[in-house]
């Protein structure tokens, strides 16, 4: 069996015959299966200075700005919508939420309703009042602004970069 660097090929004179590279070092099939098995798991095989076939981990990607600043308005939009806890209540934070209990928080608070009956993650309705509301609004609130100011730091520290190392 043998290997090619220019080729980053593996050969073998019963398939190839006489057209396997000048480059060519021979290997074991043993060293053989070894890359493979080197190879399946995620390594890549490169040649070493002398030409014979090593596994090696293969080079983090490249990531430019625009993709970082993809990931992490991501990584916001995640957390931002995932939901929050105050004392032993999960509170859904996911867009149409938040929107029912800004709408909700905003009637009450402006005096046009005097309650409203909540609906609850397992179904249950609860009439809650301004006093109810203010509390989560305010937890939801402080939660989807620290969101929104860890996005923009980590947007201003991508943007500071200035090479990919």
């Amino acid at each position: 069996m043998y290997y090619s660097k220019s080729t980053g090929g593996f050969y073998t004179k019963e398939i190839h015959g006489k057209n396997i590279p000048t480059d060519a070092v021979e290997i074991s099939t043993e060293e053989r299966v070894a890359l493979g098995v080197s190879e399946s798991s995620g390594m890549r095989i490169t040649a070493d200075e002398k030409g014979y076939p090593i596994a090696i981990e293969p080079p983090l990607p490249i990531h430019s700005k625009t993709s970082l600043l993809a990931k992490v308005a991501t990584k916001r939009w995640e957390v931002e919508t995932g939901g929050i806890q105050i004392g032993n209540t999960a509170i859904a934070t996911d867009r149409e939420s938040q929107a029912q209990l800004i709408s909700a928080y905003t009637l009450l608070k402006s005096g046009l309703i005097a309650d409203t009956q909540w609906k609850s993650d397992d179904g249950s309705f609860t009439l809650a009042t301004l006093t109810d509301l203010e509390p989560v609004a305010q937890a939801v609130g402080a939660h989807v602004r620290a969101c929104f100011a860890a996005e923009k730091a980590h947007a201003e520290s991508i943007d500071a970069v200035q090479t990919q190392a």
